[in-house]
């Protein structure tokens, strides 16, 4: 581990990476989320420790649901899709992992499949079992449930803010914008991304020494002709 967090943030062209996501058929996110997994599965089988971690590779991607149903609040409003490979059953192609991504997001932010994790998250609330239990009594066991079934079942988490966008007299004053999830000591790893204007930042977050998977992603990301100006934080 390191002794602080170290940021590594890649440039590249909005249009290049949309036009490179239209010829896969598949959404910018789908396809940056199925490079950072090809690239930890590429780890995971070079390193010989890896290979006798768990066989699960999963990334946590949030939704914002204010496209689901419409809000204005200002405080966070999001459900957690995954994508998940098995590495026990084989090896996958980049085109294999695409694929699964591709799909497994699609089904997961289905508006039905979206409203029933909100149907079963307010069904736990007004449990009147649930509802006497004094709350450090729910704080330890959300506790230990969050130890069991939170972080630790995961390996890395992706969130793409989207395209931002704001009012023509203002955008001389800005020269860009960026945002950034902290990595911790169990999921040592986060990416995140945003677009403005015609360039999108792409950020790895980390709190380890290696820089392998960094440079497995943002290689990929050259090899299939995007062009990327990468800089150290």
């Amino acid at each position: 581990l390191t002794e602080k967090m170290r940021l590594i943030t890649g440039k590249v062209s909005l249009p290049e990476i949309l036009e490179l996501s239209r010829k896969y058929q598949v959404s910018t996110t789908e396809y940056l989320a199925a490079v950072y997994l090809f690239s930890l599965m590429q780890i995971r089988q070079q390193d010989s420790k890896s290979r006798k971690e768990k066989s699960i590779l999963r990334l946590e991607i949030p939704v914002n649901m204010r496209k689901v149903y419409p809000s204005r609040t200002m405080r966070n409003f999001s459900l957690f899709t995954s994508i998940d490979i098995d590495l026990k059953l084989g090896n996958y192609t980049f085109s294999d992992i695409l694929k699964k991504t591709h799909h497994s997001l699609q089904i997961q932010k289905d508006e039905k499949e979206l409203s029933r994790q909100v149907s079963r998250n307010v069904r736990g609330e007004l449990n009147p079992v649930v509802r006497i239990i004094p709350l450090f009594l729910k704080d330890l066991y959300l506790a230990q449930l969050y130890s069991r079934l939170g972080e630790r079942c995961y390996s890395g988490v992706l969130s793409n803010l989207g395209q931002i966008i704001i009012p023509e007299r203002a955008q001389s004053r800005i020269r860009s914008f960026n945002f950034v999830l902290v990595p911790n000591n169990v999921m040592k790893k986060s990416i995140t991304m945003l677009s403005y204007q015609e360039e999108m930042s792409i950020n790895i977050s980390s709190v380890i020494e290696s820089r392998e998977l960094e440079r497995l992603f943002f290689t990929k990301l050259v090899e299939d002709g995007i062009s990327v100006a990468v800089k150290e934080i």
